[in-house]
């Protein structure tokens, strides 16, 4: 079974085979043990990925779930393969939506963040810094445009494909 997590601003791509007999799934195509045990409680579960342990709550709606996990709240939809397909597809290089998203090309931590919400920029300048490897990478805006949203601050980590920045 594969689908899409969406955790905005993240997506998880998750691959589990088997799953809940099969313990073994792949997020973002690494592989990773894991298992959801339901506890007393109907929406109380122990999670266990790669041996450590979480307990979360889960309550739904017709459109999403909310997950609580460490005294905080994550609003998550599920799409199926086909679902995300579908959607994937039917995206348009249409010019009237000028918003675009800068995302991490590697995992790492930012180092810097060079612009501000709100912020006009030009095609080069540059976004971010992000260390991977002990190298520092430096992501440039590709067109002009304004700052839309930052979704992530100095020092943080990051996962490949992450979204760090609207554009519009």
């Amino acid at each position: 079974m594969r689908f899409v997590a969406r955790v905005p601003p993240y997506e998880y791509e998750i691959e589990a085979k088997g799953f809940p007999e099969n313990d073994d799934i792949a997020v973002n195509g690494k592989p990773k043990q894991a298992r959801l045990i339901r506890l007393n409680h109907p929406a109380s579960f122990l999670l266990l990925i790669d041996n450590h342990s979480h307990q979360i709550i889960i309550e739904d709606n017709d459109k999403h779930y909310f997950v609580r996990l460490n005294n905080r709240t994550f609003q998550v939809k599920l799409e199926n393969e086909r679902a995300c397909l579908i959607r994937h597809l039917i995206k348009t290089d249409d010019p009237t939506n000028r918003q675009q998203k800068i995302k991490a090309p590697m995992p790492g931590m930012i180092v810097k963040v060079s612009v501000q919400e709100g912020q006009q920029i030009k095609k080069g300048d540059g976004l971010v810094i992000i260390e991977a490897m002990k190298m520092e990478n430096e992501i440039r805006a590709a067109s002009d445009g304004r700052v839309k949203k930052i979704f992530k601050t100095e020092k943080e980590s990051v996962e490949k494909d992450m979204i760090l920045i609207l554009m519009e």
